[in-house]
């Protein structure tokens, strides 16, 4: 078979490295029940070639995904998670009396996931990952081990199940703490957090973590100030991952209770570490622990806000509760926000002086429940000085675009000089939802500025601000323009503005017929839809539901999923009905085909998807029923019978 004699070829390869003095690398592949020409696997490999460890030492592995198949397999390749651990992968050791996981403590009340993601086909290409056994397990005695790790990286384009990938085993030693090791892997890990470089003060604080002895906790406390601010996970997962948790709480409680400035992640890891020591994670005792961990947070509070009291009030104790704010309960949030409004220059300087790197100032301004707290006379210096020094998106944030926001609530004639500038200009990069906050319809002494200032960065936003303040004198600049091909997003902001002042014109770019080539390739339904939608539209968008392109079939319908009234629901089923009678007694066909945005199945998920997710159609049950027998797809069948379950 074809499995069997890759499986002798790569076996045979993996001899041939070990002849060369490297690891074993037993493959394990995986058969696909429905598609034999699927073969992957991943191989795990100790990166530092050696086999022998001591307890607390660095393990780096290195993960190799590889295999070959149809386009509808891939490799999800993400690295990063925002809970600050990948579960993609499971670490199994045996024997498994003598491990812990150090940081299942830091995900015992849960934890949010997400973060970026891409993908790998299965190419025979290689797809490899770095990683340290030690942010999985932890050695508690010498020992002889063995490693397997189980993936769900392989996925599937189509939806369907993708088999785990189980890796081959590599076999290792664990030797005994050893005293003169540790004391210059200690100077090591400390040194590399004092050189202030952030990726050297993460690899440091992890060092301490793997280490586990008072003397590394106490070189965390020592630096917690410089970890922090590098990372507020790193910092947070060495404390709650450490065995000394005693030391720990009382060297932090020390410094809630003095008058020196803390971060505003203190609390809420003092709290998570108190909380766990008294209420340590098992079964069904999870509830306790959050009941525990809300009196802790009122506790603490409490005691900082009375060590603050015999303080005299400044713009460095302000920030400080300005960092905590949001975390604070009610009472407490009152509390500051009195003390904000009885020293507004203080208060000013605070929030100025507030790290633009953590986003708090953005959350703070964007924060509906809040913000009533915050809005006091001194925050109008604040927002004036945050706008005057904004040069752009910094640090992924848009303080500058809340800030301008915020101050044309609470001084219009101020804010809206500024938003005509900007527009004008584009000098500070503010986006287009602060700049279209204006009542009037149109400015039209704008036209001009607007369009030297698309002749000069050629779109890059402006021809939304054209679309939303342009007047009826920029109609030819505007058609003319559009002949020469834009992107899509720049063709859909010049279709809202001939909405306005020549509609027909505006509905002849979603025409089928229309010459495309040279700019968008498709009608830009989602982006015109993104920010305006009427009954014009709607009608466009049904009308390109009953074409033939794929894509666009496919594009309508996700729009109308959006944004369309209950006058889509019939020509969405009919569409549906249509498509069914051409795909049914054809699954094979279907399942064959490479699943891509032109892809019939898209066709189908999209026109289904429509009508199960718009609020306004009500479907019933009998309309689901419906639904179902138009399915072809088995992937259509699970989708409507699991969202189905949901409608009454």
């Amino acid at each position: 078979m074809k499995t069997t004699s890759h499986i002798r070829k790569v076996t045979s390869r993996a001899i041939t490295v070990l002849c060369l003095g490297l690891v074993l690398e037993t493959i394990v592949n995986v058969q696909a029940q429905q598609q034999s020409d699927l073969t992957a696997f991943v191989v795990v490999r100790l990166e530092s070639g050696k086999d022998t460890y001591r307890i607390g030492e660095e393990i780096p592995l290195e993960l190799e995904f590889r295999g070959t198949s149809s386009s509808d397999y891939y490799f999800s390749t993400e690295t990063y998670d925002r809970s600050g651990r990948l579960f993609t992968e499971q670490y199994n050791v045996t024997p498994a009396g003598s491990v812990i996981d150090p940081l299942s403590d830091l995900f015992a009340n849960g934890y949010i996931g997400g973060g970026g993601r891409s993908e790998q086909p299965l190419n025979d290409m290689p797809f490899v990952l770095h990683v340290r056994l030690n942010d999985w397990v932890r050695f508690t005695k010498p020992g002889q081990y063995r490693l397997v790790v189980n993936s769900a990286r392989l996925h599937r384009r189509s939806s369907q199940s993708a088999p785990e990938l189980t890796s081959n085993a590599i076999d290792f030693t664990i030797t005994a703490r050893d005293d003169a090791w540790e004391a210059a892997q200690l100077k090591r890990a400390s040194a590399l957090i004092d050189s202030g470089k952030r990726e050297d003060i993460i690899q440091g604080t992890a060092l301490l973590r793997y280490l586990d002895s008072e003397q590394s906790a106490k070189a965390v406390l020592d630096r917690y100030d410089a970890i922090s601010k590098a990372s507020a996970w790193d910092v947070n997962a060495a404390l709650v991952a450490s065995s000394y948790r005693s030391l720990i709480i009382q060297q932090l409680e020390a410094r809630l209770d003095g008058r020196a400035d803390i971060d505003a992640n203190l609390i809420p890891t003092l709290v998570q570490i108190r909380a766990l020591r008294e209420v340590p994670p098992a079964s069904g005792n999870g509830s306790a622990r959050l009941e525990r961990i809300q009196s802790l947070r009122v506790e603490y509070d409490a005691r900082r806000q009375a060590a603050l009291s015999s303080t005299p009030v400044t713009a460095t104790t302000l920030r400080e509760q300005l960092e905590r704010f949001q975390s604070s309960g009610r009472e407490l949030q009152e509390k500051i926000a009195r003390d904000l409004e009885a020293n507004p220059g203080a208060a000013a300087a605070a929030f100025v002086g507030m790290s633009q790197e953590t986003g708090t100032p953005q959350a703070l301004l964007e924060n509906a429940a809040t913000w009533p707290l915050l809005n006091r006379a001194w925050i109008v210096p604040a927002l004036r000085q945050i706008y005057d020094q904004w040069n752009g998106n910094q640090n992924r944030w848009s303080t500058g675009d809340i800030a301008l926001r915020r101050l044309y609530e609470v001084s219009p004639e101020e804010a809206r000089r500024l938003i005509l500038e900007e527009i004008r200009t584009g000098a500070k990069r503010i986006g287009y939802e602060a700049l279209a906050i204006l009542p009037e319809e149109s400015l039209p002494e704008l036209d001009d500025p607007l369009r030297e200032r698309y002749s000069q960065s050629r779109g890059g936003g402006t021809t939304w601000l054209i679309a939303r303040y342009g007047s009826a004198t920029l109609l030819p600049f505007v058609k003319t323009t559009l002949m020469r091909g834009m992107a899509c997003s720049d063709e859909a902001a010049f279709i809202v503005y001939l909405l306005k002042y020549e509609p027909a014109t505006a509905l002849q770019r979603f025409s089928p017929n229309l010459d495309r080539s040279g700019g968008c390739v498709v009608p830009p339904l989602d982006e015109v839809s993104a920010r305006y939608w009427d009954d014009r539209l709607e009608s466009a968008a049904i009308t390109q539901l009953r074409g033939n392109d794929s894509r666009n079939v496919a594009d309508a319908a996700q729009v109308l999923a959006k944004h369309a009234s209950l006058a889509a629901r019939q020509p969405l089923f009919d569409r549906l009905t249509q498509w069914s009678a051409e795909w049914k007694g054809r699954e094979g066909e279907l399942s064959s085909m490479r699943p891509d945005i032109a892809s019939p199945l898209r066709v189908e998920n999209s026109l289904t998807n429509a009508l199960l997710e718009n609020k306004q159609f009500a479907l019933t049950k009998d309309d689901v029923s419906k639904i179902l027998e138009l399915c072809v797809s088995n992937q259509c069948r699970t989708n409507v019978t699991a969202r189905g379950n949901a409608i009454h």
